[in-house]
């Protein structure tokens, strides 16, 4: 346990299962990316930056680690969060096909715009005379 403490890691990481079930391995694999990786990812951008990059080069570039892939979570999960951004408007079928690295499709960076959603009055003024 104190191995663990000491490198800000969870206990499951170095071994110690005694009180370990899905739910919590996986609420401590997510604490492992965001307590442990992440801080330890931008300590090594940050020196990439300033040793890779010129001052003009930084003006353009920079290095990051995209930790997103060890943050998906579970397919249902994910494909729900899919699901949401899709029918509301806010992501196409190619953004969601490119984070599952599939091919892009024809006419997929379309978005969709919900029936239901409109501005205000416009309802309204688009009712005919003899509509409720």
């Amino acid at each position: 346990m104190d191995v663990a403490r000491i490198f800000s890691v969870p206990p499951t990481v170095v071994g110690i299962t005694d009180n370990a079930t899905y739910s919590n391995v996986d609420g401590e694999s997510r604490a492992l990316v965001v307590r442990c990786l992440a801080p330890m990812a931008r300590r090594m951008e940050q020196a990439m930056n300033a040793a890779l990059l010129t001052a003009e080069g930084r003006k353009r570039f920079f290095v990051e680690h995209d930790l997103a892939g060890l943050l998906r979570g579970d397919q249902k999960a994910r494909y729900e969060a899919y699901r949401i951004g899709r029918e509301w408007g806010w992501l196409s079928p190619n953004e969601i096909r490119g984070w599952e690295n599939l091919r892009e499709i024809d006419d997929g960076d379309e978005y969709l715009s919900p029936l239901n959603m409109t501005e205000l009055g416009q309802r309204e003024s688009g009712r005919e005379d003899g509509d409720g």
